[in-house]
């Protein structure tokens, strides 16, 4: 079956983190980030999120340990250096899905929604 993936707040898509058709993903894992303000998508373009899928709903900021020396990479801001942003994880939209796939975005990065505009289209792990 294929779902609208509806917005619940006004924003600003930062950075989409999965591409159309690019397989199933678990439900909770990161698929886009949204921000409040335009100007601070810029902020998102080498965002990636943290190796533990992070959390769905809100910033991720580890308070507790300071963050190991990585090796040579591409630099990451650190999300406590980033605007306030929301990752938002892929969705369950039903109550025994546990994967779906992104079938089309219908929103671009820099782009504004606001609730109730139709993020995504996500095809779930059900048939039709």
């Amino acid at each position: 079956a294929t779902m609208d993936f509806e917005a619940q707040d006004d924003g600003v898509v930062a950075k989409i983190l999965v591409e159309e058709g690019g397989g199933e993903v678990e439900c909770g894992l990161p698929i886009m980030v949204t921000v409040e303000e335009e100007e601070e998508v810029p902020a998102f373009a080498n965002f990636v999120p943290d190796a533990a899928g992070g959390a769905p709903t809100a910033p991720a900021v580890a308070e507790s340990a300071p963050a190991p020396a990585a090796p040579a990479a591409a630099p990451a801001t650190p999300a406590a250096d980033l605007p306030y942003h929301i990752v938002v994880g892929m969705p369950a939209l039903s109550p025994t899905m546990e994967a779906g796939t992104i079938s089309k975005w219908n929103v671009a990065e820099g782009e504004s929604f606001v609730a109730g505009d139709s993020l995504a289209v996500i095809e779930t792990d059900k048939a039709t």
